[in-house]
């Protein structure tokens, strides 16, 4: 007998509620401060690179000693609430990852609204 497969229902209302009780999640296990704390660490990468990914942000945060969470999605709070002050915007591009642990996979790249680097374009 055939298997029949289950019907797929797409809904952009229940697919956005999904994204935003993922992201509270994760920002919930983050905590505050370090939200905050990336949140800096994110302006000050957009106002120094008019193009730039994750990877420049955690690697700013690793070399200003910030801990890392323990589950790294919680990146994607803080660069939301960036983009929504208008501080960045997705450049809709991609770029390989150089971080070991994430294999070479595509990145979004993201463009500065603030970048100050006369030698950053």
């Amino acid at each position: 007998m055939p298997r029949r497969r289950k019907p797929y229902y797409w809904s952009a209302d229940a697919s956005e509620a999904a994204l935003q009780h993922a992201l509270a999640n994760v920002a919930r296990g983050a905590g505050g401060e370090w939200l905050d704390a990336m949140y800096v660490v994110v302006v000050k990468v957009a106002r120094t690179c008019y193009v730039f990914t994750s990877d420049d942000v955690w690697w700013t945060a690793e070399r200003l000693n910030l801990e890392m969470p323990p589950d790294l999605r919680a990146l994607g709070p803080v660069m939301q609430r960036c983009a929504h002050e208008r501080l960045i915007q997705r450049d809709w591009t991609t770029e390989k990852t150089i971080r070991e642990n994430n294999h070479r996979r595509d990145l979004n790249a993201w463009q500065s609204l603030i970048c100050r680097s006369a030698t950053a374009a």
